[in-house]
């Protein structure tokens, strides 16, 4: 695994565990920042996810590609 999929993976599962404690705290009453806060947290996380799968798939190929010559 290389060190931007490695990276990525970390910051995709730092967006999701700070979101779920806040999801928790404010279960009653929402803030009218919470919706804004919760899409940032989904936007980011999915980038973040994105960038840990397309990158893991180059070096997996890269890697493929070093063996076979």
């Amino acid at each position: 695994m290389n060190t931007v999929s490695k990276w990525a993976g970390y910051s995709a599962s730092f967006f999701t565990i700070v979101y779920l404690p806040l999801v928790i705290i404010h279960e009653d009453s929402q803030p009218e920042w919470m919706a804004i806060f919760t899409g940032g947290c989904m936007v980011l996380a999915a980038v973040s996810g994105a960038v840990c799968l397309v990158s893991a798939i180059i070096g997996f190929f890269k890697a493929r590609k070093r063996i076979s010559n």
